[in-house]
């Protein structure tokens, strides 16, 4: 009698297993299915999070101290008076303005200018553009210096929610993740960065974020890594200063930035760096 019993039970309990073993897959089916649509929106909300990054960088690059402002317009006066006049003044503080506002016309960068026949005519058109680009700058960090304070909320809002989204990859153990968080991208490294305007330096970054820099200027800094994002704060012994930043690819290998110059000169170049 009980044995009879056993085996009913038994019979019913492996019914009932095969008729849910169906749903119970299915149930796994679409928990996956659901583990991998999340895993996408979080990667695609990181992306569009880095463009909004990129952006709010640039325009803060090009906003000004009080400092800044007086040595750019003073840089303005002094153009405006080689226009007039119609020569350089002083050669070696035209080519160092030049350099600090990336002007290139080789017509007129440097010693360049002695050879060009119409001399006068191309010396008051590279004044004139000079000038153009001083104005231009100047006007940009006048518009951009009230939004300063709302630029840096944005940014650090921004960086709030990227990093609430990295964590969401790590919490889904989302496959193909961004290096980083899987422990594989490390701060100590060979790095080589290339900056067209500027050169290709490689940096060397310890454990503790010491960096330094072989070739060009030199410089020294302190560096970081925050989610896939490489930061390099640095300075020459040249009065030259600024950070360099860089979105790193999944295997955290190479990346593409900006680098953003600070005293010495105040723009910003597109800027690539990859893992030697």
């Amino acid at each position: 009698m009980k044995m009879n019993y056993f085996i009913s039970y038994a019979v019913t309990f492996i019914i009932a297993l095969v008729l849910l073993l169906p749903v119970i897959a299915h149930s796994q089916e679409l928990t996956e299915i659901q583990k991998k649509e999340r895993c996408q929106n979080n990667k695609n909300r990181i992306a569009e999070l880095e463009k909004q990054l990129q952006v709010l960088n640039v325009d803060l690059s090009q906003t000004m101290t009080n400092k800044e402002m007086e040595d750019k317009k003073a840089q303005l006066v002094f153009v405006r008076s080689m226009k007039i006049r119609g020569y350089i003044v002083d050669e070696n503080k035209y080519d160092k303005i030049s350099a600090q506002n990336n002007f290139k016309n080789r017509e007129c960068y440097g010693n360049n200018y002695y050879a060009n026949k119409s001399m006068e005519s191309s010396l008051h058109k590279c004044f004139a553009e000079l000038e153009d680009i001083l104005i231009a700058k100047i006007d940009k960090a006048v518009s951009l210096q009230n939004k300063k304070p709302e630029l840096l909320a944005k940014k650090n809002e921004t960086n709030k929610q990227l990093a609430s989204h990295r964590t969401n990859l790590i919490a889904l153990g989302c496959d193909n993740q961004i290096g980083q968080l899987s422990g594989a991208c490390k701060l100590e490294a060979i790095w080589t960065q290339d900056t067209p305007g500027v050169g290709s330096t490689t940096w060397e970054i310890k454990s503790d974020g010491t960096a330094d820099e072989r070739g060009i200027g030199y410089a020294k800094g302190k560096a970081n890594i925050k989610g896939n994002v490489l930061h390099i704060d640095w300075k020459t012994n040249t009065g030259y200063s600024g950070y360099y930043e860089w979105t790193l690819g999944d295997d955290c290998s190479n990346g593409k930035g900006r680098l953003v110059f600070k005293t010495g000169r105040t723009d910003s170049l597109s800027s690539t760096v990859k893992k030697n």
